[in-house]
């Protein structure tokens, strides 16, 4: 069963989902940050939606031992939330969200259901000066620590000299302490292995990614070294690293180690919705070359983070409908990998998660029921501006925006190719919408506002029709509408379904890879050339696989093909023989087609 509850703004409504699903996402494009949640709740989260609704991974909250600063704080709220980004050790033991067992239990959980464990380190530093917040230092395993100092682990020699940084010189920035907190020595063979440790320790219990906070606080050559001990082995490992790109700090630096954090998507985002978002497509279009930002490729992206929340950098879930939108514009555009911002309200900006004492408040009250938008833990992750649009994004992945039209300084619509429309109104009154939105004729569900139950078909609200690839409607003030392949109604024209392709014995060269191609649009028609064709995985090579969403209940011809990825205009082989053949299913079921060269 699934239900809906109702917010009081704009597009902000909480969806939920059962365990029981069946729907083989074409690709999982988002992530989102769970900031300060329990272990336990991430493990349950996992399983009832953020699994269901197609979301990539979790990044959790700092995971090793952290000092504790209760009522001595004198920087404002006991127990704030940057304890956490003091560590005092570097495995993963107890600490406010929950124990190392919980911790591994929740990597296993959530794996089970397809989301990964992304964790937030903290290693370019441990503490500041104890005399300066308080004077004691403890951790939440006990450990005692002081100025440049932790009992057991790190003396005065691990640590750079106590300077103030200045942000316009490199070296400043890599060796002096950052915020007043105690800088390791990361050129050091004896810090390097500790913090390697950490990383040896994460891969054990099955994380699969890492943030790596302050990263350009760090030498890369240095940071290199200590991460590689969790990456090495690339292909199912991801490290992203939080960069704040200056002249002292080029990107150059560091995307030659994994991703980097891109803050000027959510500063030119904030700017746009603050005053108008057709702004959005000027100068080649925001995540252009032409804004400055780094190639998508490398970038991750936000409306907000936990820093920007509190600073006021970005839009935050205290400005309503308009950050509603914002993330809904974030994620059906297409640049980098976007993750979504959910936490918890707050008016002092250093306070902690909901909770007393320090000990954390759990978001679920039983085995489903919760305590989302209730005050406490914000859970926006959930509201469909993000978790429908999360879906919007998978099933439109490596489509480009077309038919960009600008009806108001604060109304657009945009296509993703054949398979996504949106249009947002950030006007104060309602916009009429007469529009191409390339999409087969039927009734789509707009998961911008309702739940789509892919499994079933079926879609919580009214769906909106189709008719010779055109929609006629009102937008709310505010509001956006956003429809997709993947969310057609099933008995109104077909729907969508998934087709698992195989491609077996295709060995091939260098530089060569094995595609489908069919005589549907999704599988190019025929035609190598067309941005829809499909490549395939190598995941059991020679055998290749790979699953396209096509439309539902349609017979589908379609053979292998082995193209150069230097030139796959150009087909190199075909599948001898006759055409392969498949029926595809309905209501987003999964069927499965094999061929061999």
């Amino acid at each position: 069963m699934k239900r809906a509850i109702t917010m009081s703004i704009g597009l902000a409504a909480l969806c939920a989902t059962s365990e029981a699903h069946a729907y083989n996402w074409p690709a999982r494009t988002a992530m989102v940050h769970l900031f300060e949640w329990k272990w336990t709740d991430i493990a349950r989260e996992c399983e009832l939606h953020l699994g269901p609704a197609g979301y990539a991974a979790v990044q959790v909250s700092p995971a090793s031992e952290h000092r504790v600063i209760g009522s001595e704080n004198p920087f404002g709220a006991p127990y704030p939330w940057w304890q956490r980004y003091q560590p005092v050790g570097f495995t993963v033991v107890t600490s406010r969200s929950g124990t190392r067992a919980e911790f591994a239990e929740m990597v296993s959980r959530c794996a089970a259901v397809g989301v990964d464990i992304y964790v937030d380190v903290v290693i370019n530093h441990t503490t500041g000066d104890p005399a300066q917040t308080g004077g004691t230092c403890v951790g939440s395993v006990g450990t005692t620590c002081g100025y440049r100092s932790v009992t057991g682990l790190f003396g005065f020699q691990d640590y750079h000299n106590d300077c103030n940084i200045d942000f316009n010189n490199q070296f400043s920035v890599q060796n002096c302490w950052l915020s007043g907190l105690a800088d390791l020595a990361t050129e050091t063979t004896y810090v390097q292995n500790v913090l390697r440790g950490y990383m040896n320790d994460l891969v054990s219990l099955g994380v699969k990614g890492i943030r790596v906070d302050a990263a350009k606080h760090i030498d890369s050559n240095q940071l290199d070294w200590i991460v590689d001990a969790f990456d090495e082995s690339k292909t199912d490992r991801y490290t992203f690293q939080e960069v704040i790109v200056d002249a002292a700090s080029p990107a150059s630096d560091y995307t030659w180690i994994g991703d980097i954090t891109e803050f000027e998507w959510g500063h030119k985002i904030k700017e746009a919705f603050d005053s108008q978002i057709s702004w959005l497509n000027n100068n080649g279009g925001i995540g252009s070359a032409n804004w400055g930002f780094i190639a998508g490729s490398s970038a991750v992206i936000f409306v907000e983070n936990h820093d920007e929340e509190r600073n006021g950098g970005g839009l935050s879930y205290k400005d309503g409908a308009k950050y509603a939108l914002a993330m809904a514009f974030t994620l059906a555009h297409g640049y980098g990998y976007p993750k979504i911002m959910s936490g918890y309200e707050f008016n002092d900006s250093s306070v902690g998660p909901p909770g007393s004492n320090g000990v954390t408040s759990s978001v679920y009250t039983g085995p489903t029921t919760d305590t989302c938008g209730q005050g406490g833990w914000t859970c926006q992750h959930r509201w469909p501006a993000a978790a429908g649009m999360v879906g919007f994004r998978n099933h439109v992945v490596g489509e480009p925006i077309v038919g960009w039209t600008v009806y108001s300084s604060n109304h657009i619509s945009f296509r993703r190719g054949s398979k996504g429309f949106v249009s947002i109104n950030r006007e104060g009154n309602s916009r009429s919408l007469n529009a191409l939105t390339g999409l087969p004729d039927g009734q789509y569900c707009d998961v911008a506002n309702d739940v789509f139950d892919y499994d079933a078909g079926t879609c919580s609200g009214t769906p909106y029709t189709i008719s010779g690839g055109s929609i006629a409607t009102t937008i709310n003030p505010n509001g956006a509408i956003a429809l997709h392949v993947g969310a057609q109604v099933s008995g109104s024209g077909g729907g969508a379904a998934n087709v698992s392709f195989t491609c077996a014995n295709g060995t091939t060269y260098f530089g060569q890879s094995v595609y489908v191609v069919g005589n549907v649009a999704e599988l190019g028609n025929w035609s190598i050339q067309n941005a829809a064709t499909q490549k395939l995985d190598p995941n059991a090579y020679p055998t290749w696989d790979g699953t396209v969403s096509v439309p539902a209940n349609t017979s589908i011809e379609w053979k292998c093909v082995k193209a150069n990825e230097s030139n796959t205009g150009v087909i190199e082989q075909w599948e001898p023989g006759g055409n392969n053949a498949v029926t595809s299913g309905g209501g987003g079921t999964t069927v499965g087609s094999a061929g061999a060269f």
